[in-house]
């Protein structure tokens, strides 16, 4: 149980994605944009990560809507202003923007599964001004090495289905 009852208010009040990594840590954020939280089991320790864009190296938005493992034992979280990398050792966070990533297009970044044996990576990109624009997020394959991306276009046989989007929290890898 936790020592400080308003510190655990905080932890668990509203709470939109719980992700735990190959080491047992928890990672949590909510829906109201306060960050993330690590939960360190059989410690009574919480951390929390406040989204401070104007620091190096910290979140760098609140607006988090998937948490993923990464490369590396590094965490990627997708926010409103791109896929925010997380290294549990140092503590730190990178952030990737349109800018870094050739062939993409949007500030919103969120990525949705990472394959390091093929070094792929699956994102969707767009606006999250509305939620209309969240759930009209274009999907793109990103090289791992390269940072280049490639938007998926969907095709209902010859057909391209031009109002075709997938949520990134309805995506789910099929058979790992």
């Amino acid at each position: 149980a936790f020592s400080d009852p308003e510190l655990q208010k905080r932890t668990g009040k509203a709470n939109l994605h719980i992700y735990c990594d190959a080491e047992g840590i928890i990672w949590t954020c909510n829906w109201e944009q306060q960050g993330i939280y690590e939960l360190i089991p059989f410690c009574t320790v919480v951390k929390g990560y406040s989204a401070n864009p104007r620091e190096k190296n910290s979140l760098s938005s609140g607006l988090i809507s998937t948490i993923i493992p990464g490369p590396q034992g590094k965490v990627w979280m997708g926010t409103a202003d791109g896929i925010n990398i997380f290294d549990p050792v140092t503590e730190t966070f990178d952030v990737l923007r349109e800018k870094d990533l050739p062939g993409l297009k949007g500030t919103a970044i969120i990525p949705i599964c990472i394959d390091t044996l093929k070094h792929k990576a699956w994102v969707n990109a767009g606006s999250q001004k509305t939620p209309r624009e969240y759930f009209n997020m274009s999907m793109y394959e990103m090289d791992l090495q390269t940072r280049r991306c490639k938007r998926i276009i969907f095709f209902d046989g010859p057909k391209q289905i031009d109002s075709f989007s997938v949520p990134p929290t309805l995506v789910r890898s099929y058979k790992g």
